[in-house]
């Protein structure tokens, strides 16, 4: 299980209500909030990459996070931001698919 020490929160004093019910997906200020009321990243994180039209990418992170026996699902959009927090706290990062092949160039 993963969490943040204190010495690693961000000084920004987040804090932002997610609930799965009301939206499928959010960004890292929810998961630090997360952290922040105690939840642990438990288990792998998975990456998942959806690519829009063959040519733009969009990431998702898979997190199951833990507290006092709960369990919930965060699914979070990649950023620069949720790169560095989940490799920082050096989170076990899994790919859960590969693109496509495709004729777009490579680094589209």
């Amino acid at each position: 299980m993963t969490h943040l020490e204190p010495e690693e929160k961000d000084s920004a004093n987040i804090h932002r209500h997610w609930d799965s019910r009301s939206e499928r997906y959010t960004g890292g200020d929810a998961l630090v909030t997360a952290l922040d009321d105690g939840w642990l990243i438990r288990g792998v994180v998975f990456r998942q990459e959806h690519w829009l039209a063959g040519v733009r990418r969009v990431t998702v992170y898979h997190v199951e996070l833990v507290r006092d026996g709960q369990r919930r699902k965060m699914l979070v959009l990649q950023n620069p931001y949720v790169n560095k927090l989940l490799y920082g706290m050096e989170s076990q990062v899994v790919l859960i698919n590969q693109r496509k092949e495709t004729a777009f160039h490579p680094y589209s």
